[in-house]
């Protein structure tokens, strides 16, 4: 029987609240303005009980990377009727800039995170390659539906996508 103070609920409670502080932080001040023991602080637990979920800074801007990937991600597949694609996509539209607003940090700091942090910037461009291949084949299957039109040639869905992409990222 797990003692009370390592609960897999008190835990779970223990990561988030160390990743609630550090994304607020983030936010706040900036990733690298942030110390781990800054978040240890505000967190109100001891640097060594936050060591003991992760490693270092970069592991925590890793593990919000995923949180963001995970809560901005749209799962159309299922949605067989195009006209239901495009409603999804439109009721989306409030929590996509909630969790935008949430994780900015990451729009205005993207470019130095990836370029100091091979593995992040890796999981970044499977998660982009990912996204935008899945929003292209839903966009397909509204032009194939008649509810949207093709971009003129010689542009693509693709590059619609990619360049729609690049500035919800960068704006």
């Amino acid at each position: 029987m797990p003692t009370p103070s390592r609960t897999p609920q008190r835990t779970a409670r223990r990561r988030e609240q160390i990743l609630r502080t550090a994304r607020t932080l983030f936010a706040d001040e900036g990733i690298a303005q942030v110390t781990t023991g800054r978040i240890a602080e505000v967190a109100g637990i001891s640097p060594g009980n936050l060591y003991y979920w992760f490693a270092n800074k970069g592991e925590i801007v890793q593990a919000l990377f995923e949180e963001w990937a995970a809560r901005s991600a749209v799962d159309l597949d299922a949605v067989a009727d195009p006209a239901q694609v495009l409603q999804a996509l439109w009721r989306q539209g409030p929590h996509q800039a909630q969790v935008t607003d949430e994780y900015a940090f990451f729009a205005r700091e993207l470019f130095p995170l990836l370029h100091v942090d091979t593995e992040l910037a890796e999981r970044y461009l499977q998660h982009v390659q990912q996204r935008t291949a899945a929003f292209a084949a839903q966009l397909e299957r509204l032009v194939a539906a008649g509810l949207l039109r093709p971009p003129a040639p010689p542009t693509s869905l693709g590059q619609v996508v990619a360049v729609a992409w690049l500035v919800a990222e960068t704006a």
